[in-house]
């Protein structure tokens, strides 16, 4: 004997619904008849997307590079993802290197996550920041 596929099952009670269904050329008569009809008294659920819309933001572009880093304040800033060695190490050779400029290292006082105004001061002092978090 051969097994009857689940599709089969599905179309077949698909056209045993829809031949159940009034219908009528008048969409009036055909909305009343529905309207008589228990199934189209239930209440009607409207589905929402459960994703945002972000509103659209206008692309600004980077900021322009510094052309140079002569007396301009480089703030090397810690966010505690394990660098400790590399992000110190940074700031040393960096000022080294160019030893016009004011670089300072900086250690963020909490977790990178939540950053505290004064950490968020003190990052927005310098002319050029650089980042470093387990990396």
């Amino acid at each position: 004997m051969e097994k009857i596929k689940p599709y089969t099952l599905i179309l077949s009670a698909v056209l045993l619904i829809s031949l159940s269904l009034p219908l009528n050329a008048d969409t009036k008569a055909g909305e009343q008849s529905m309207a008589n009809n228990s199934v189209f008294n239930e209440p009607t659920y409207s589905i929402l997307d459960p994703r945002s819309r972000a509103p659209e933001v206008k692309y600004q572009g980077l900021n322009p590079r510094l052309n140079t880093l002569d007396g301009k304040k480089v703030m090397v800033v810690n966010l505690h993802g394990g660098n400790e060695e590399v992000m110190e190490a940074l700031a040393i050779d960096l000022q080294a290197a160019v030893p016009a400029s004011n670089v300072e290292y900086y250690a963020v006082k909490g977790k990178w996550s939540t950053l505290e105004p004064e950490d968020w001061t003190k990052m927005l002092s310098g002319d050029a920041v650089i980042l470093g978090h387990n990396y």
